[in-house]
């Protein structure tokens, strides 16, 4: 029963591509409560694989540097397989001629193509513009959505459990980001996670202000005369809600949201 409802989305290589991003998406697809299904090709792996070497193990100015970097893509790859092996999805290849015509880029037809596959609702990609993406929603029935905007959809649908997913993932660090002031500031650094840097940061803004508002309900509002003598307690009207966060800090001291 608890995987009712819950959205296949297959994912390109360029979402796995950042630490950061990956890391967010594979917590929120293997937490205790998944936010989504995540779906995946041996191809997105291979390229990659492909990509993290021509970009990073290339820059190595040794060879011993570069053996360094080759072995730690290795393995990361291999980490996110064994957390993930589970998503791989299979015989993809028949559909790439199929699928062609809706993509810019014919390295594109390879990911649309394990989409279609995979029966997803949901194609994450961060080149949307290679999708055509009215088309294939018509045909095919899969939304083509950048990352932020597809997070910021299942964080309106399933907002605990994204949260509940994000707080696993950032006490299993050992390294910041670990708590929610951290991610939201590392996420803002990210062109391709600012959107959803806003909505969690959002949702912080919100809970402060519900903490605050109580506070204010329960002790009431104290005013000063013209003289600056303190006036009688005013019980304070919970229907209204104040805004408290201008110009305060916003999380818990652990860094957390209240």
């Amino acid at each position: 029963m608890g995987q009712v409802g819950i959205p296949a989305v297959f994912l390109d290589t360029n979402v796995l591509y950042g630490g950061l991003n990956s890391d967010i998406f594979l917590s929120l697809a293997t937490a205790g409560k998944p936010t989504f299904k995540a779906r995946w090709t041996e191809y997105v792996f291979q390229e990659l694989r492909d990509n993290l070497y021509e970009n990073y193990v290339t820059k190595g100015k040794t060879d011993r540097e570069k053996r360094r970097l080759s072995e730690s893509v290795s393995r990361r790859i291999e980490a996110m397989r064994r957390v993930g092996e589970r998503f791989f999805v299979y015989d993809w290849e028949p559909l790439v001629p199929v699928v062609a015509e809706y993509v810019e880029d014919p390295d594109d037809a390879p990911i649309l193509a394990g989409a279609v596959r995979a029966e997803a609702g949901i194609l994450v990609t961060e080149n949307t513009s290679d999708f055509n993406a009215t088309l294939i929603s018509r045909y095919f029935g899969i939304a083509v959505r950048n990352e932020s905007d597809f997070l910021n959809d299942m964080f309106q649908q399933r907002k605990q459990w994204m949260l509940d997913g994000l707080s696993e993932m950032l006490e299993s660090h050992n390294n910041p980001p670990q708590d929610f002031r951290e991610l939201v500031k590392r996420m803002r650094e990210i062109d391709s996670l600012q959107g959803f840097s806003q909505t969690i940061e959002a949702e912080a803004v919100r809970r402060y202000n519900i903490a605050a508002n109580a506070r204010l309900s329960y002790r009431g509002v104290q005013g000063r005369d013209i003289r600056g003598r303190f006036t009688a307690i005013q019980q304070y009207d919970s229907d209204i809600q104040l805004d408290c966060s201008e110009g305060v800090d916003v999380w818990t001291p652990g860094g957390n949201m209240y």
